[in-house]
């Protein structure tokens, strides 16, 4: 079942020329449960994260396709963006085959923040 559609946003680099950037951030629903979808580039983007946060939901997903030598700070982002939203996002990286010569090795991210209202205190 197909629930809807998140364009990328921030296009990066090259992109711009093969890429439709989104116009907005879309809300999905399954059930009771609310996610939003960032993809790659559009972690670096704070409003894309809190606007999804606005909308409602639970909790936010940014697959992405980042090079070995990204990996540290796209982790840093994928954890602040998670710390001022208080909410948990899941950043799937792809790994690479043969024709990626090792470029791309994963090391995917789930950050998520007990948070309890009644004491403001949160837990990783």
């Amino acid at each position: 079942m197909i629930l809807g559609r998140q364009l990328k946003i921030h296009p990066f680099g090259p992109q711009h020329k093969v890429v439709k950037a989104g116009a907005k951030v879309e809300l999905f629903k399954s059930g009771n449960f609310k996610f939003g979808i960032g993809i790659c580039y559009d972690i670096v983007f704070p409003e894309v994260a809190r606007a999804l946060v606005k909308k409602g939901a639970d909790i936010l997903f940014f697959p992405s396709k980042i090079r070995y030598e990204g990996i540290k700070p796209w982790h840093m982002y994928v954890q602040v963006i998670a710390l001022e939203n208080r909410i948990p996002i899941a950043a799937p990286n792809i790994c690479s085959d043969t024709n990626n010569n090792g470029i791309y090795r994963g090391k995917s991210i789930f950050v998520d923040f007990d948070y309890d209202h009644k004491t403001r205190k949160m837990t990783r």
